[in-house]
């Protein structure tokens, strides 16, 4: 037998694009000491962030392990593809064709018929030609087609995979001589059969051709325990009082769905689910859960040990040059507003203060009495300043039950298993109420100590 042609494999040929989240800025209060939490460190541009949320990508690549559908040869075998057999059949006609013209021509013809009506008090049987033609008129190739599978969920996207199935073809069995039988009324057939009902057998295709086609009965049964079932129409309506679909052998298969799903009513699921896609929703219910923010400090120092003349003019141009920077990056835009305006003023001022080898104003008076110099004299004090260590401290707050990561592929990574039957839970923990979180989040403060 002839090799049978290939075509390309429908789930790992061609291009996909893939949702791809990248952040914008990175958190550097960790990387400096008396940073508050507002320094961001740009990453890259916001506008190519956007063009570059979408990505084209080639669908082989996106399988981590292979395309399962065609084991990463890119395509598959088409066992559908009779075109062999045709040509072996039409041999096999061409070399019998002078023994089966004189075999029919012994059979002789039959005259013209005319019109004909009976009443059959008892049984009636017709039988038309000489034998019963029980050729197999179709071929069963178990997993030989492919049918939608659901989805594979990857790490840098969702991937649609195919699942095997049975393929009927049909294998265009020669006719014998005679055995046709052709009914055509004008006007209307009709059959009417009693209790016993009515039973259409054939060894090959039945087909059914009418305007208004209605199959009804009590219980219908459609189906196929080896091939496709098919149900398509221009606009197909599937009602009852419970509908119910059994993906797979005992629900382990999937449902797709080439198309978007609009519900009016409610959709319960006992699982969980993945959108690969933004979900948008009116209004949300969840259980909370207690969380900590991230360590940060004030900007402003106002108190501490107090250090004079060169020191103390270091010391404050260091804690301008800190709160300067801080503020430019505030994403509120602080540094562009009157009010920052106004603390630049006095703080450079401040600063100019305490570049000045003393006080130009007198802190008080002294008074001395006897001697040279007895009488009031003014005090001057050096210029000093008032270091303080870096506050660093964080909030526990309330915060819906929602798992945040890092990136795409962390969140299909976690969401792997909601391709299988088994419903995945919810996540449950809550960090801020285990003793054990607690006691690991005090470890982490010990250990986020900055020198200054």
């Amino acid at each position: 037998m002839a090799n049978k042609r290939t075509v390309p494999c429908p789930d790992c040929t061609g291009e996909q694009y893939v949702n791809l989240f990248q952040k914008a800025t990175k958190d550097l209060q960790g990387l400096f000491g008396s940073l508050g939490g507002a320094a961001r460190l740009i990453l890259f541009d916001q506008n190519a962030a956007a063009q570059s949320s979408k990505r084209k990508k080639d669908k082989e690549s996106l399988f981590k392990n292979g395309c399962p559908t065609c084991g990463g040869k890119r395509t598959i075998e088409d066992t559908t593809d009779q075109t062999q057999q045709f040509e072996d059949a039409k041999k096999e006609a061409e070399a019998l064709q002078e023994e089966i013209i004189q075999l029919e021509a012994e059979l002789g013809g039959a005259g013209p018929g005319g019109n004909r009506h009976t009443l059959v008090v008892g049984d009636d049987m017709l039988e038309v030609g000489l034998g019963y033609n029980d050729s197999q008129s179709y071929q069963i190739i178990e997993n030989g087609s492919l049918a939608p599978g659901g989805a594979q969920i990857e790490e840098e996207a969702v991937m649609r995979v195919s699942a095997k199935t049975n393929a009927v073809v049909g294998t265009n069995p020669l006719a014998i001589p005679g055995g046709h039988y052709t009914i055509k009324c004008g006007n209307k057939f009709t059959v009417r059969a009693g209790a016993q009902g009515i039973e259409l057998n054939t060894e090959g295709p039945l087909i059914i051709k009418a305007g208004q086609t209605q199959l009804v009965g009590p219980e219908v049964t459609i189906g196929s325990s080896v091939g496709q079932v098919l149900i398509e129409g221009k606009s197909t309506s599937i009602g009852g009082d419970s509908i119910s679909i059994n993906p797979g052998l005992g629900g382990n298969g999937q449902i797709t769905m080439n198309g978007t799903v609009h519900a009016v009513g409610n959709m319960v699921a006992q699982g969980g689910a993945h959108f690969e896609g933004d979900v948008s929703c009116i209004s949300m219910t969840m259980p909370g859960k207690t969380d900590r923010s991230k360590h940060a400090s004030q900007d402003i120092q106002t108190t501490g040990a107090a250090v004079w003349q060169a020191e103390a003019s270091s010391q404050a141009l260091k804690d301008f040059i800190r709160t300067r920077t801080i503020r430019v990056q505030d994403p509120a835009g602080l540094a562009l507003s009157p009010r920052e305006q106004q603390n630049i003023a006095a703080d450079m001022k401040n600063l100019m203060k305490k570049s000045l080898p003393v006080e130009p104003v007198p802190t008080g008076y002294c008074t001395v009495i006897g001697g040279s110099s007895s009488g009031i004299h003014p005090i001057f004090n050096f210029p000093h300043h008032h270091t303080l260590g870096d506050m660093v401290h964080a909030h526990d707050t309330k915060v819906p039950n929602i798992k945040i990561t890092d990136g795409c592929k962390v969140v299909r990574a976690s969401a792997a298993g909601k391709v299988s039957r088994a419903p995945v839970m919810a996540n449950t923990s809550d960090p801020g109420s285990n003793i054990f979180s607690q006691a690991f989040q005090a470890l982490q403060s010990i250990v986020a100590n900055r020198v200054t």
